[in-house]
């Protein structure tokens, strides 16, 4: 049976292993697939060899176990392949690669579940070493996403061996159960025979005389030895008679009246004295006994063996119920009058809201006052077969109805099953409550409301009127959830969708769809503002703090109007111009409501275009890398460069960092995006040290999100590994919002990379959230002054008035100041008498790219400010 489906196996193994290295195919050496599936095909074609052998020589040579177990090392062998694989196959940069050989060593450990269901061992020595490799090599990368892919394969292949174990036992027990069910077969038939060679016996050896006659014209159709004897025909002879024929005259009238009278009672049964007439005319006084029956015959048979046959269907019947008792049923069956002739229950019908049967009541009598079950049982009567549900005292029963028929294909009856289906029933709403539902508010979710977004619209398409959605986002959701916990924030959520219920009508609808974002639906609407005038009452009640057990609490909302059929014609068009309306009101300054308008609906176009085209812009090696230097302002030496991002698409040409890396950060691409930049500047930076004389750092701004991710560390020690780029010569930009928002983890992340060696500098220092409590308490080395700063200078004195006081302050805290954005002689000048460290901006040098900057730093010593001193170094500009 292990042997049966080999070479399906082995093809569709070979099969999967030829799409699985086409994907893999870019980014993995022609030798290294090469290597790899040439292994797979020796123990494949080992594997098909065998099965061969198997299917030709059977049990000639060997025995059942050696066979198990080359079928085992066949097997285990695969397991090990496809586990190398999960390593190999498994790039270290490329998630989507990663994500696929998951999803691949995944299926095929699900897949084996049933081709090895006979052997558990060989499943064991199969899924186990196909998935661990790959489990591993996941957990090892440390994202939170590789984390969650290495336990999820885990616990996958737990769930697998444990499903696993419960197929074979499931089998083996099947296949005992197959064997057994042979041999009672084989037992019942035995058992048939013996019993009609017995009643044969006994009605051949009985004294008593056997007939049966056709019910229609009287004619034998049966007779057993003894009336032959007492007769003295021979069989062939009687056979050719009716029972008129074996009467004596006067008797026959009698006869044929108590046949008739049979056949309007058949449940009755008669008897008669009549007299005989034998073969040579002489007759003999017998006491015949007649019994009618509808399925059978009409029989004149000896009361001894009807005595047999009734015992036998006793037996049979307390045989069944038994049966029935034992299992989670209730069984019973009607005759064509709905009388009940079989009725074994187990909870069904004890319920209180049906009355008491017993074998003989008559269902439709009994039952009268319960419409269902009246009328399921005339349907089953009429011939129909069906399944329903009932509900009976808070439990579920699933009923099984089916009619009886007779050789005729005439219904002479029903049967009616009632399985209690109640836990089922209350795990399926459970399952699908859970699916439709938030458990923390109880409102239902997005996978419940696009269904209902559907409906609404074909209502506002037949009534001609609008369909408005209200996207609302609570403005400060994140710092109570930092501050308070998550306690305090789930609280937050209960209350806020609460409160967004009370302003609704009851024809409106809540949901919430994420983390802190709901969405009201309203239907009906004729005027944009009556949309407007919901959005005005959801913004006023959320003007009272919320009472939390943590304290009050103050929680605005930003909201996001759009309507239908005008600002999108399908759910999820709709919901991404609400979205994009909700965004648009966070960026008029929060807790105000947004109309979508027709630039919303370019922009989030696109967004969607960048996004579609950021996600592959890696692989496809459209990011390049540019580097602005940064300029001591005491000697004119190149000490840095800040490096940039940008990106170049066939479709969309030059897309402009402040565009796509918003996108990167929304898409969750921002993380792997990140860890490339790093690599590159710092593989870069270090081969500086072999062009210049002169250390040069390079710096890489980090985004929030980047910084908030459990990776940057992990990337920031493996590139200084890798590329032997010395710590100090890395300097890591973060903005001044990330430190605002006082987390125990930003100190933390910050002071893990100073131990590291790397540098940090304030970038955009001034913009909004200045303050030096956070420049004393974080390890801060290097303040750049924003550009729109330095770009008043000589214009605006209170522009010069701000540099003046950051250059104090930073000078007092011995922090290195970079001064951005210098495009003129006179912001120059200004800088310098104020003993700003480095200069970087246009006045100098664009961001350029890395061949332009490497001619730059070779020439010897690299300078760019003009000399105010005898010095002789060369300027590069």
């Amino acid at each position: 049976m292990l042997f049966d489906g080999a070479a399906q196996s082995v093809l569709v193994t070979f099969f999967v292993a030829l799409v699985f290295l086409g994907v893999h195919s870019p980014h993995i050496a022609l030798d290294t697939s090469g290597l790899w599936l040439s292994v797979l095909v020796v123990v494949l074609l080992l594997r098909g060899w065998e099965a061969w052998a198997y299917k030709k020589e059977r049990f000639n040579k060997r025995s059942a176990g050696e066979w198990l177990r080359q079928h085992r090392i066949g097997v285990l062998l695969t397991g090990l392949v496809w586990g190398w694989a999960g390593v190999q196959f498994f790039p270290v940069d490329q998630v989507q690669y990663q994500i696929f050989t998951v999803l691949v060593l995944a299926g095929l450990a699900a897949g084996a579940l049933t081709v090895h269901a006979p052997d558990y061992h060989s499943y064991v020595s199969y899924a186990t070493p196909t998935l661990i490799p790959v489990g591993i090599a996941s957990l090892l990368q440390g994202t939170n996403l590789h984390l969650g892919m290495g336990v999820l394969v885990i616990a996958l292949l737990l769930f697998l061996l444990r499903a696993g174990k419960r197929m074979h036992e499931s089998f083996l027990t099947s296949l005992h159960l197959r064997y057994e069910n042979m041999n009672l077969l084989e037992d019942l038939e035995r058992e048939k025979s013996r019993l009609g060679n017995r009643l044969s016996r006994i009605l051949d050896g009985s004294a008593s005389e056997v007939y049966v006659f056709d019910g229609r014209d009287l004619r034998c159709k049966m007779i057993n030895t003894g009336a032959l004897e007492s007769l003295g025909y021979e069989e062939g002879a009687v056979l050719d008679m009716t029972a008129l024929d074996l009467l004596n005259m006067k008797d026959r009238s009698d006869f044929e009246l108590i046949a008739a009278a049979l056949k309007s009672t058949p449940e009755h049964s008669m008897a008669l004295q009549v007299r005989h007439r034998r073969e040579d005319g002489s007759t003999y006084p017998v006491e015949a006994r007649l019994q009618y029956s509808e399925r059978e015959e009409p029989t004149a048979m000896d009361v001894t063996v009807r005595e047999q046959a009734e015992q036998m269907a006793r037996e049979r019947q307390a045989l069944v119920q038994s049966v029935v008792t034992s299992a989670p049923i209730s069984l019973w069956s009607l005759d064509t009058q709905g009388n009940l002739t079989f009725f074994v229950d187990t909870g069904f019908w004890q319920s209180d809201t049906f009355p008491r049967a017993c074998v003989g009541d008559n269902l439709f009598s009994v039952y009268a006052g319960i419409p269902q079950v009246v009328s399921h049982a005339h349907q089953a009567l009429a011939g129909e077969r069906f399944v329903t549900d009932i509900e009976v005292d808070g439990d579920t029963y699933e009923i099984h109805y089916s009619p009886l028929l007779d050789m005729d294909n005439q219904v002479y009856g029903a049967i009616g099953v009632a399985l209690d289906n109640t836990e089922r029933k209350q795990y399926e709403r459970k399952l699908i409550r859970q699916a439709n539902f938030d458990d923390l508010t109880g409102l239902p979710n997005k996978n419940y409301m696009m269904p209902r977004l559907m409906e609404a619209f074909v209502r506002a398409h037949r009534e001609r009127s609008r369909v408005a959605l209200l996207f609302a986002d609570l403005d400060n959701f994140k710092t109570v959830n930092d501050t308070l916990g998550h306690k305090a924030g789930d609280e937050l959520l209960q209350l806020a969708g609460s409160r967004m219920q009370e302003i609704l009508r009851d024809t409106d609808a809540l949901y919430r769809i994420s983390g802190d974002e709901f969405v009201i639906m309203l239907e009906g609407l004729n005027q944009p503002r009556d949309a407007e005038v919901v959005a005005r009452k959801l913004l006023d009640k959320f003007q009272r703090p919320f009472v939390l057990r943590a304290g009050e609490v103050f929680a605005s909302c930003s909201v996001g109007i759009c309507f239908y059929p005008d600002d999108g014609e399908s759910p999820e068009k709709l919901l991404q111009s609400a979205d994009a309306a909700m965004y648009g009101a966070k960026a008029k300054g929060r807790n105000t409501y947004h109309l979508f308008t027709r630039a919303m609906r370019e922009d989030a176009e696109r967004r969607l275009a960048i996004e579609s085209r950021l996600r592959r812009a890696m692989e496809r090696d459209e990011l390049s890398l540019v580097y602005q230097p940064k300029v001591s302002t005491r000697d004119g030496f190149i000490a840095g460069a800040e490096v940039l991002l940008r990106w170049h698409n066939p479709d969309l040409g030059w897309v402009p960092p402040d565009q796509f890396i918003s996108v990167a950060e929304d898409a969750g691409l921002i993380s792997s995006i990140g860890q490339w930049v790093i690599r590159q500047a710092t593989s870069e930076a270090n081969r500086w040290r072999d062009v210049c004389q002169v250390p040069i750092n390079v710096a890489i701004n980090i985004s929030s999100r980047q910084f908030r991710g459990e990776n940057l560390l992990l990337s920031v020690e493996e590139a200084l590994q890798e590329t032997g780029l010395p710590p100090e010569l890395l300097e890591l930009e973060i903005t001044e919002s990330l430190l605002v928002q006082d987390a125990p983890e930003t100190l933390d992340t910050l002071r893990a990379l100073k131990d590291q060696g790397v540098r940090l500098a304030l970038d955009d220092f001034g913009t909004g959230y200045s303050s030096l409590s956070y420049l004393k308490r974080f390890p801060m080395d290097v303040l750049k002054i924003d550009r729109s700063f330095v770009r008043d200078i000589g214009i605006d004195p209170s522009d010069e008035a701000l540099v003046e006081a950051i250059v104090a302050m930073a000078h007092a805290l011995d922090l290195e100041l970079v001064a951005e954005g210098v495009e003129t002689d006179e912001q120059m000048q200004f800088l310098q008498l104020r003993n700003i460290d480095l200069i970087q901006g246009y006045y100098y040098s664009p961001p350029v790219f890395i061949e332009h900057f490497r001619e730059m730093i070779s020439q010897s010593p690299p300078a760019l400010l003009p000399q105010t001193s005898a010095d002789t170094a060369i300027s590069v500009l």
